[in-house]
C-alpha cells in the first residue's frame, strides 16, 4: 500500500510541467483583458516558462545525485508553489510573466526526480512497470491540460488556474515532507557525484544515451500531430470544437493504452522487442495518413485509426525507453531523468516548429510526413545507438 501511494505522489509530481504548460493556454485571452498587454506578451508566457524549465532539470538531478532526493524536491517544489503564487496575484503583465519563469523552473524538478526516485526503489520487471505508470501521466497530461484549464477558467476565472497549480505544489510539497522516505542509495554517505563526472559516466555507455534519445523523439513524432492537431481536425475536416475533444482525448487513449500494454508486458516480453514494435507503429500510422492524402481517399475514420496506432505504438516505447536509460545506473538516475526529460522537451519543440514551418509551406498533408521522420529519426537513433537490452 505504501509502495502505491508513493507512485501515486510521484505520478502527480511529473504531471507539473505539462500541466503548468497547458491549463493556461485558454486563459490567454482573459488575462490580456485584465492585465493589459499585447499578443507578443501572450506568446511570452509559454516562452519566459520554457527558458525557466530549459535546464533546470540537469540541475536537480545533478543535485540529488549529490545531497539526496527530497532536499532537491524541496527545493524545487517550494519554488514552483512560490512562483504559482505570485502568478496568481500578479497585478501586472510584467509580474505574471516573472511568475512564469520561476514557475517553470520550479517544475524541472518534477518528472527528472520521479524517474530517477523510482529507479532508486525498483529493479528489473518492476522497474518497467512502475515506469509505464508515470509515462501515461507524462504523456496524456498535455493531453487533458487544456480542457482542464477551460474548466476552471468558467468556474474560477484566469487566476484559480494558477491558483489551483499553487496549490498542488504546497500539497505535494507537504506530502514529500511527510511521507517520501529518501531513496538515494548513498544518501547516508553524502556521495561525492558531481555532474562533469556523472556526464563522464553516462557518455562512455551509448546504450544508454540512445534509450534516452529515444525516449524524447518519438515522443516528438506524436507532439507534431499534438501541436497541428487543430488545423488537421478542425480546420482540414471541420469537426465542432466538442468533437475535437472527444477525439482528441481518443489519442490520448492510445498512449495510456501503449503504456499500460508495455507494463504488463515488461515481465515476459524483453524491452528490445517493445521499443520496435512500438516504433513500427509510430511510423506505420502517420505512413498510412499519409498514403490517404497521396491517393486523395482521406477521411476521418482512417485517420483517427492511424494517429491510434501512432500514440499507442508511442505508449509502447517510452517505458522501455526509459527502464533501458536508468537500469544500470543508480548512482546518476537523477541526472538520467532529467535527460529524459530536458531532452524530450527539446524534440517536442523542434517537431512542432518544423510542422508549423511545413503546414504554413504546404498544408496539413505535411504534419504525417513530420511524424513519420520523426519515427525514422527515432528508429535509427536505437537501432545503430544500442548493442542489446538494458
Amino acid at each position: 500500500m505504501r509502495a502505491l501511494w508513493i507512485m501515486a505522489l510521484l505520478a502527480i509530481m511529473s504531471s507539473f510541467p505539462p500541466l503548468s504548460i497547458d491549463m493556461g493556454l485558454p486563459a490567454m485571452g482573459a488575462i490580456q483583458t485584465t492585465l493589459g498587454g499585447t499578443a507578443r506578451d501572450q506568446e511570452l508566457m509559454l516562452s519566459v516558462f520554457m527558458a525557466g524549465f530549459a535546464f533546470t532539470p540537469l540541475f536537480y538531478g545533478a543535485l540529488s545525485d549529490r545531497v539526496g532526493r527530497k532536499p532537491a524536491l524541496y527545493l524545487g517544489l517550494g519554488l514552483f508553489t512560490a512562483a504559482g503564487w505570485l502568478c496568481t496575484f500578479a497585478p501586472t503583465m510584467g509580474w505574471l510573466l516573472a511568475g512564469r519563469f520561476f514557475q517553470g523552473s520550479g517544475a524541472g524538478a518534477g518528472t527528472s526526480l520521479a524517474f530517477a526516485i523510482v529507479r532508486d526503489k525498483f529493479n528489473g520487471p518492476k522497474l518497467g512497470s512502475r515506469l509505464s505508470i508515470l509515462a501515461m501521466v507524462v504523456n496524456t497530461a498535455p493531453m487533458i491540460a487544456p480542457s482542464l484549464g477551460a474548466l476552471l477558467l468558467g468556474v474560477t476565472g484566469w487566476r484559480g488556474i494558477y491558483g489551483v497549480l499553487a496549490t498542488l505544489g504546497a500539497l505535494t510539497w507537504g506530502l514529500v515532507w511527510l511521507f517520501l522516505p529518501e531513496t538515494h542509495p548513498n544518501h547516508a554517505a553524502r556521495t561525492e557525484a558531481n555532474l562533469k563526472s556523472a556526464i563522464q559516466t553516462l557518455w562512455r555507455h551509448p546504450n544508454a544515451l540512445a534509450h534516452v534519445a529515444v525516449y524524447g523523439i518519438s515522443f516528438s513524432s506524436v507532439f507534431a500531430y499534438i501541436a497541428s492537431s487543430s488545423l488537421l481536425l478542425i480546420g482540414f475536416f471541420h469537426i465542432s470544437r466538442y468533437q475535437f475533444a472527444l477525439l482528441f482525448a481518443l489519442t490520448a487513449a492510445g498512449i495510456v493504452a501503449g503504456a499500460f500494454t508495455s507494463g504488463r508486458l515488461a515481465t515476459r516480453v524483453a524491452g528490445r522487442h517493445l521499443i520496435a514494435t512500438g516504433l513500427a507503429c509510430c511510423l506505420a500510422g502517420p505512413a498510412i495518413i499519409a498514403l490517404t492524402f497521396f491517393t486523395r481517399h482521406t477521411s476521418l475514420p482512417i485517420t483517427m485509426m492511424a494517429l491510434v496506432l501512432a500514440t499507442f505504438g508511442n505508449g509502447l516505447v517510452n517505458p522501455a525507453a526509459t527502464r533501458g536509460a536508468l537500469t544500470h545506473f543508480p548512482q546518476i538516475a537523477g541526472l538520467i531523468g532529467a535527460l529524459l526529460t530536458t531532452g524530450q522537451m527539446s524534440f517536442c519543440a523542434l517537431s512542432s516548429f518544423v510542422a508549423a514551418l511545413l503546414v504554413n509551406r504546404w498544408g496539413v498533408q505535411s504534419i504525417p510526413l513530420v511524424m513519420m521522420g520523426f519515427a525514422i529519426l527515432a528508429a535509427t537513433v536505437y537501432k545503430f545507438g544500442t548493442k542489446s537490452e538494458a
